[in-house]
């Protein structure tokens, strides 16, 4: 066979390739159309079927989504599985320290670190065991942390009563913690120093407010601050926690008029 015709052979190949490539396109670009004009008059189901190309390559894209997302909660449960843990370990050897430490100013200072403690991982215990892994109900684990001040103090609830009017509301673990934390403050302040013997109510509010935030009141009847107390520039390792745990979150916080102390913070629900 000469040069000439196998130059022409082998163009009669390309176009013969070409004409099916164009068949195949007008095919897809035929498919596509009647496809989007299905979508766009309401009937899809008539011409997508199972079998379709975009449906098949769209439900291939939804499983491995389905898939990754399911691989990451089970990593990130596991993780604060491991963090809250690591946390309870710590807690044990606090208790150990307790246990060998004569001094009630030591005591009561391990106690304190315990409380702060059981604070961070009881929200990564209740991140474990919840479907939602961006989100935390805040009025739960603010309800169950100022239920465990009171059995931890061993308080006679017939004398010092717990009121609580929490609206269920949705934050970010970043949130969740130094809030925790903050309630954690403010409520064993109250139960060590408010009521000297005395009978008297911690309240606890919280509230949805508009934009994404909300809103939390701590207060007690009992008989507040020392006048020699300034809030604005604490003295005290628990009132500066507050005030520093408060600036981490961008929280507005405030130490309202009287009776007993009150404090009401603002903040924002979902911090990125």
């Amino acid at each position: 066979m000469t040069k000439r015709s196998l130059k022409k052979a082998s163009q009669k190949d390309e176009l013969k390739n070409l004409k099916k490539n164009i068949i195949r396109l007008e095919k897809e670009l035929a498919l596509a159309k009647s496809t989007l004009e299905a979508i766009v008059t309401g009937k899809a189901d008539a011409v997508i079927g199972p079998q379709c190309p975009y449906v098949i390559k769209a439900k291939e894209a939804e499983d491995n989504i389905k898939k990754l997302l399911q691989e990451k909660d089970v990593l990130i449960k596991e993780i604060h599985h491991r963090v809250k843990n690591n946390l309870q370990i710590i807690l044990s050897l606090v208790h150990l320290q307790l246990g060998h430490s004569p001094s009630p100013e030591t005591r009561e200072n391990l106690i304190t670190l315990q409380n702060r403690i059981r604070a961070m991982a009881l929200v990564h215990d209740m991140f474990y065991r919840t479907e939602n892994m961006s989100a935390l109900n805040l009025a739960e684990y603010l309800e169950r942390m100022a239920v465990h001040l009171f059995n931890i103090y061993r308080i006679d609830e017939s004398r010092i009563k717990l009121v609580s009017d929490l609206e269920p509301i949705q934050v970010s673990i970043n949130v969740a913690i130094p809030l925790g934390l903050t309630v954690n403050e403010l409520v064993s302040n109250s139960l060590k120093h408010a009521f000297n013997n005395t009978s008297g109510v911690i309240s606890l509010r919280l509230r949805r407010l508009e934009d994404d935030y909300g809103q939390l009141r701590v207060e007690d009847d009992g008989r507040g601050l020392p006048e020699t107390v300034n809030w604005e520039a604490p003295t005290t390792l628990g009132l500066e926690i507050v005030r520093l745990l408060a600036q981490q979150i961008e929280a507005r916080i405030e130490l309202l008029p009287g009776p007993g102390t009150r404090f009401e913070l603002k903040f924002k629900r979902f911090l990125t």
